[in-house]
C-alpha cells in the first residue's frame, strides 16, 4: 500500500474544461486524518508560486461512504451472538431496494417466526440498530426452547438460510 506522499508523485493533472490555464487534480485516500497538501508551479510569466492547505478527510468521507457502501450483492450474514439468550440480531445486505422477510423456522421445519421488515434501501443493515432482532418468540409471543433454528432473508431477487443456536 502506497503512502500519500508516494501515491501524490503519481497524480495526473487535468486541465479543466472552464479555464485551459488552470489544472485539477484528483486525489483518493485510504485513511481518514489531516492531510497537508501543497502546490507550486510557475506561470507563463515565469513567476513562482505555491498554496499549502490543512485538509481533514473526515469530513470529506462522510458525504462519499453513503455511496460507496452500497453492497454488491445480496447477503444474509451469521447472527450474533450465536448461540444467544434471549435474542439475536440478524444482518444482511441490499444492493437495491427490496420488500425484506426474515423468518425463523425449527429444526424440523416448522415455521416460528415471521418478521416482517418491509421495503428497505440499498445499504447494509449490519449493525445492532440497523440489523433485524428476533426475540426468541413465535409468532404468539411465546419463547420457544433452546435448540438449534434456521432464518432466511427473502426479497423478490434473493432468498438464503442460515442455521443459528439459542441457548438457555
Amino acid at each position: 500500500m502506497m503512502s500519500m506522499m508516494e501515491l501524490i508523485k503519481y497524480i495526473q493533472m487535468t486541465q479543466t474544461d472552464e479555464n485551459p490555464l488552470m489544472y485539477q487534480a484528483c486525489i483518493e485516500a485510504e485513511y481518514y486524518g489531516e492531510y497537508s497538501f501543497t502546490v507550486s508551479g510557475k506561470d507563463l510569466g515565469g513567476n513562482f508560486g505555491f498554496s499549502s492547505k490543512l485538509i481533514l478527510l473526515e469530513a470529506l468521507v462522510q458525504n462519499s461512504e453513503q455511496i460507496s457502501t452500497i453492497p454488491k450483492k445480496f447477503s444474509l450474514l451469521p447472527n450474533y451472538p450465536n448461540p444467544f439468550n434471549p435474542g439475536t440480531w440478524i444482518p444482511y445486505e441490499l444492493p437495491e431496494s427490496s420488500d425484506i422477510t426474515i423468518e425463523i423456522y425449527s429444526l424440523d421445519g416448522r415455521l416460528i417466526r415471521s418478521l416482517k421488515i418491509g421495503q428497505q434501501s440499498p445499504g447494509s443493515y449490519t449493525s445492532m440498530n440497523k440489523a433485524a432482532y428476533w426475540d426468541g418468540k413465535d409468532d404468539s409471543s411465546q419463547e420457544v426452547a433452546s435448540g438449534v433454528y434456521f432464518y432466511s432473508l427473502k426479497s423478490d431477487k434473493f432468498k438464503d438460510i442460515r442455521k443459528m443456536i439459542l441457548l438457555k
